[in-house]
Order: structure tokens, then sequence, then C-alpha cells
């Protein structure tokens, strides 16, 4: 490939991940944000590629070995860049939080102004920008006051008398009927893989409490109540 070729492609390639990110920056949008910051990722990850082989090549006749050694050092040198990027795609696809939205993250409080490839900007209330990284943000319990929802994460262990289908379906049925449950948020099960058995034998169940203090008393009663549903299913199979 000529070098002007080469050029108009990476121009091309930065220019569209541009566009594709300035769409995702646009509130009348934000169901597609997700998918925007993919192909931002796409194209300037292509971008990066092109350059970095493309203008290897260009440079010396060892030019795959270059290009791999300068793409090793990027990869290393940029790790937390790249895991807050694929965060705040988790972030996007989740769709739990929007501009404009009252936050607390650890000792951070405030208003989200924007979302970012690296990472969320709040207006605390003394009006100054507070950059939270995406993977903080994704990681750690984030309340929101303002309308009172918490995020709570459940892990329970599927007994050998039930299937992880059926766990699912009771862990989801009692994270939905607790009256602590928020009403502007459904609760998800996900199979999660023990550490110290081979089986996939454990669920997380991620619910949300309609009030921060109210954390401990939704965990109880969700479990309280799936241990009963499970008692119920396991008397009925007897019976």
């Amino acid at each position: 490939m000529s070098l002007s070729l080469h050029t108009l492609v990476v121009a091309l390639a930065i220019a569209a991940g541009y566009g594709c990110y300035r769409i995702s920056k646009i509130e009348a949008l934000h169901a597609f944000r997700p998918y925007a910051l993919i192909l931002v990722v796409g194209f300037w990850g292509g971008a990066g590629l092109e350059v970095t082989f493309g203008g290897s090549y260009l440079l010396t006749d060892r030019g795959f070995l270059l290009g791999l050694f300068v793409l090793t050092f990027v990869g290393v040198t940029h790790l937390e860049w790249f895991r807050n990027l694929m965060a705040g795609i988790t972030i996007a696809f989740e769709q739990r939080f929007e501009v404009d939205d009252d936050v607390c993250v650890g000792d951070a409080e405030g208003e989200i102004v924007e979302f970012g490839l690296r990472a969320i900007r709040i207006r605390g209330n003394d009006g100054q920008i507070h950059e939270i990284p995406n993977v903080r943000f994704v990681s750690e319990s984030v309340v929101n006051p303002g309308r009172g929802d918490c995020a709570c994460d459940i892990v329970v262990e599927v007994p050998d008398e039930l299937s992880v289908d059926d766990m699912r379906q009771l862990a989801r049925r009692s994270a939905l009927l607790t009256p602590l449950a928020s009403p502007r948020h459904q609760p998800e099960v996900f199979v999660t893989r023990n550490s110290n058995r081979a089986a996939e034998d454990q669920l997380l169940i991620r619910g949300y409490a309609f009030n921060p203090s109210y954390e401990e008393h939704y965990r109880s009663d969700v479990l309280s109540r799936l241990h009963r549903a499970i008692e119920q299913r396991s008397a009925s199979e007897v019976g």
C-alpha cells in the first residue's frame, strides 16, 4: 500500500471514529450509544493497527516484528485506559444512569454531566468537576440518592437438587417480589463460576433497593424469599 493510500485509510478511520464518538454524545440518540462506542473502538483500533503495521512495513523490511513490538508496548502502557474504555461500553449497554442523574461513588457525590470514553464526569455539590474512572464506576457500589435506588449484588449457591435454570427463575422472582425493590429497575441474575469447583454452581443476583438505607434489609429479604421458594419447590417434587 502506498504512503498516500495508507494515510487516507488512517484519516478516514479516525474521522469515522470521531463521528461515532460525537453521535454517542447526543442525548436524543442515547439508546444507540453502546453501538456507537463499539464502532469507535473498531474504527480507532483499525486506524491504530494500520499505523502500527502499515507504518512499520514502510520503515523496514521487518515491519511485522517492529509493528508487534510497538503494539505490545502501547498495549502495556495503555492497559488502564483500555480497561476503562471497555467498562464505559458496559455502562452504556446497562443504561442504568443518565446525564443529570445524582450519584454517589465512594467519597464523590454529585450530578453526572458527561459520559466519557475513559471516565464519567460528575459535578459535585461544591461545583467542582470530578472524574470517576469507568472501571471504578462499574466495580464499586453506586448509590443514586436523587432517586433512592441502590444496586445490591447477592451471590448464592445452586443446590444440587435444582437446575441452574430453575434456580435463576426462583432468584429473579424473589428479587422482584420483595417490597424493598426499586420500581425503576428490573433485577438480573447471572451464572458465575465457583473458583473452588469445576461446575458453574453460583448465581449473582443483581437487584436494586428503593433506598440506600434498606440495602441490607433488601439482601436479607431476597435471601429469605429465595430459601422459602427452594424449600417449597423441593417439597412439591418429593410430594
